[in-house]
């Protein structure tokens, strides 16, 4: 879980502006830093002269042979320590400070047969062939400047993480839209298209969510519309369907009555099916809810199936109280495993139904091995209408609202119907009722 968090963490969007930015400000700093290098450099033949005119200074001041006296008043303006070797022996300036070991762990920066410049452990010298001897310049390395040194950059560093973390912030803000399109595209995909993007910028992201939320007004209300013709039209045809069954039923020819009889049943039916799930859809408030014991509800509607080709098994089912309307729920498990035998062969195995307690949901699944369905209607089949058949054969199914009005059932529950299938191996459709708070179990 973590591993897959931070995997997350690194792909996003707010990760790499920050990084960009990151990096953008390290390639400027070594760029100025290589700009300063180059100049170092074309400048360090003009630094060599420079320096070697001072140590001349040096020299020359303290005179040939080294004088003892003007050493001491050079090492008390400058602050360097000084040591003279020569054939009639030797002096330190200031007296007593011992010599350092400059002979180990050295870098030089000058190396000529009369002068080498460079710095050990102890801190940094000249050694200068003079007087028939050597002089020697050091300064030692100060303990407090080390500390401010490792402090200064213990400081810098802090300073970049909290530059860092700013910037992760103010970016994480300035994308926040991002965030809230993602939980729009949810729940439109979810078929909430009455959610709205909170429209609290003044910048591009603003007109994106403004548009997102047009768009999702005109695609509900053009679905409204379809909805609302669809039950206009339903409406108005009872009427005329009642009529014409009355007229039907005064038609001498008997073979033409049944034929004509059974058209308009169908068609009532139809109608019937259409007014039930718009009314479904519009609200829950026509359920009729009862705290109803499952496995007796599953296998009361499993044995109306009994002597069907294929058979109709009840696995496990566990006893549960699940408050729902039973009439509707009959209705959902009837649709689901009548579609179940219907588009299974005779050779197919049998349906299972297996249910019990998921967490805080009643699961109940249908599973059938007849012949599935393709990938890309897997999406559309709970549309009304909708039918994979594409000859919309009577006798390969109903008017397709049959799943349309089981997903309005089930939504009206606050639960949920999905669908997994394989093309030739069949199907298996997942029922979830919400469980009541407390549900002791029903022996």
């Amino acid at each position: 879980m973590h591993r897959r968090h931070f995997k997350r963490f690194f792909h996003s969007v707010f990760f790499r502006l920050v990084a960009v930015i990151a990096l953008a400000g390290i390639l400027m700093t070594l760029t100025v830093m290589g700009g300063f290098y180059t100049l170092r450099r074309n400048m360090a033949d003009a630094f060599r002269l420079n320096f070697a005119q001072y140590i001349h200074y040096l020299v020359q001041d303290i005179g040939d042979p080294p004088d003892r006296m003007r050493a001491q008043a050079i090492s008390a303006r400058t602050g360097m320590m000084i040591h003279f070797e020569g054939p009639d022996g030797s002096w330190t300036i200031p007296q007593g400070t011992p010599l350092p070991d400059f002979s180990s762990h050295r870098h030089l920066w000058h190396d000529s047969p009369k002068v080498q410049v460079g710095a050990g452990r102890e801190g940094h010298f000249i050694l200068v062939a003079h007087g028939g001897g050597r002089l020697i310049f050091w300064r030692l390395k100060s303990e407090a400047f080390e500390r401010q040194a490792v402090k200064t950059l213990v400081m810098v560093c802090i300073v970049l993480m909290l530059i860092l973390a700013a910037a992760y912030l103010y970016i994480r803000r300035v994308m926040q839209p991002v965030r809230w399109l993602t939980a729009a595209m949810d729940q439109y995909g979810d078929g909430n298209l009455g959610y709205r993007m909170p429209l609290r910028r003044s910048d591009e992201f603003q007109d994106l969510a403004a548009s997102v939320n047009h768009m999702a007004e005109r695609i509900q209300n053009l679905l409204a519309s379809k909805e609302k013709l669809l039950l206009d039209v339903s409406h108005e045809l009872r009427s005329p369907i009642a009529r014409m069954k009355v007229a039907v039923e005064l038609l001498d020819d008997e073979t033409t009555r049944a034929g004509l009889r059974e058209d308009l049943d169908e068609m009532e039916a139809m109608v019937t099916d259409i007014l039930e799930t718009a009314r479904l859809r519009q609200s829950a408030a026509g359920l009729d809810l009862r705290e109803v014991d499952m496995s007796e509800l599953i296998r009361s509607v499993t044995a109306e199936f009994t002597g069907q080709t294929p058979a109709v098994e009840a696995a496990t089912i566990e006893a549960a109280a699940v408050r729902v309307d039973p009439q509707k729920a009959r209705t959902v498990l009837k649709n689901v495993i009548d579609n179940a035998v219907k588009y299974s062969g005779p050779e197919s195995g049998p349906v299972k139904i297996a249910a019990g307690r998921d967490g805080t949901e009643y699961r109940i699944t249908v599973q059938d091995h007849g012949i599935g369905i393709p990938p890309e209607d897997l999406d559309r089949v709970f549309e009304p209408f909708f039918r994979v058949d594409p000859s919309r054969s009577r006798a390969t199914g109903g008017f397709g609202l049959g799943l349309s009005l089981c997903k309005a059932i089930m939504a009206s529950h606050g639960g949920s119907i999905h669908i997994d299938s394989q093309p030739g191996q069949g199907s298996r459709v997942t029922i979830l009722f919400p469980m009541l708070k407390t549900d002791p179990k029903m022996e």
